[in-house]
């Protein structure tokens, strides 16, 4: 069988490792990025650690790519604990793909028995969406500041952003939006005051989820995993776990992609629940006691110890 995968971010990265240890060959296809980090994003949290730890140690070990590690995280103006890692995503990604080559031309699709696809917003080679897309603008940039900046992810109508420590005196901070018109959204420090950006960009989130993204495959060959089938925390933008899940799940249902359908949807149903609050704030509706314990139960998914209490008054400060 000729496998190709489309896309050599995390998710295709690992599903590229994954293969290779199981004696697949995969050719890998990427296009250029020209982005200084050639990624987008260049630094992220992975939570919680311990499934970072779990889903790396396959292959390498996950601490030579931890850049902090942190037991709290300041959420909406509250200080809750936290199980979160920023990890050094290029020198993660480059050494999953180790001495494997990344082809920088358009995939040949029928040169191949099966195909990957991996390309994230793209979905370049699944049939598009049913419905109304969530596709976020984020933009994002990698600073360096003077003052030391806690970890924190904030919350509004408008969106999300974040304040990721990544080593040093380095941060990454972002925003994802949910309108067109963010002028004055955004909260982060600016240039100036003892901070200095070193670089930036911009692209999009998909934030869809995998029930609203089907088919996950497509002809018999063609296979999503990670953001190109919406594998990605709706209400907090996190997907980095679940892009490396989704190559574990593909390659313990490899000849068996209902299957493997299947369990994506199961497994991260949770993420249909959080499009249904999404689409509350795009209609610009408020919140209810049955979407604050569905972001509850996140939080505890990704090992943030957090109260009903605390998760109802950070949507009331939020919204």
């Amino acid at each position: 069988m000729r496998v190709a995968i489309g896309g050599a971010g995390i998710s295709g990265a690992y599903a590229y490792r994954c293969l290779a240890e199981q004696g697949i060959e995969a050719d890998l296809f990427d296009k250029v990025k020209n982005v200084r980090c050639r990624l987008r994003p260049c630094a992220w949290g992975f939570a919680p650690s311990s499934e970072y730890e779990h889903l790396v140690s396959k292959f390498l070990e996950p601490g030579e790519y931890i850049l902090e590690h942190f037991d709290s995280i300041v959420v909406n103006g509250v200080t809750v604990r936290s199980d979160m890692v920023t990890v050094d995503k290029p020198k993660l990604v480059h050494d999953l793909i180790g001495e494997g080559k990344v082809t920088r031309e358009p995939l040949p699709t029928a040169s191949y028995d099966r195909v990957i696809d991996a390309t994230g917003i793209e979905r370049a080679f699944l049939p598009p969406v049913v419905g109304p897309e969530f596709l976020v603008d984020c933009y994002q940039r990698r600073v360096r500041s003077e003052k030391r900046m806690p970890l924190s992810f904030t919350s509004s109508k408008y969106g999300y952003e974040w304040c990721f420590p990544v080593g040093g005196d380095e941060y990454h901070l972002g925003y994802g939006s949910l309108e067109e018109q963010v002028n004055g959204f955004s909260r982060l420090p600016k240039d100036g005051d003892g901070i200095s950006t070193i670089c930036a960009c911009a692209s999009k989130i998909r934030l869809t989820s995998p029930h609203y993204s089907t088919p996950l495959i497509s002809e018999g060959k063609f296979v999503g995993i990670g953001e190109s089938v919406g594998a990605v925390g709706p209400l907090a933008g996190d997907g980095n776990i679940y892009a490396m899940q989704c190559g574990e799940m593909l390659m313990a249902s490899w000849d068996d992609l209902e299957g493997y359908q299947a369990k994506v949807l199961d497994t991260y149903d949770w993420m249909r629940k959080e499009r249904k609050a999404l689409e509350k704030l795009w209609a610009g509706k408020g919140l209810s006691l049955r979407d604050a314990r569905t972001f509850l139960q996140h939080s505890k998914r990704v090992g943030m110890e957090i109260s009903v209490a605390q998760v109802i008054d950070l949507f009331r400060r939020a919204f």
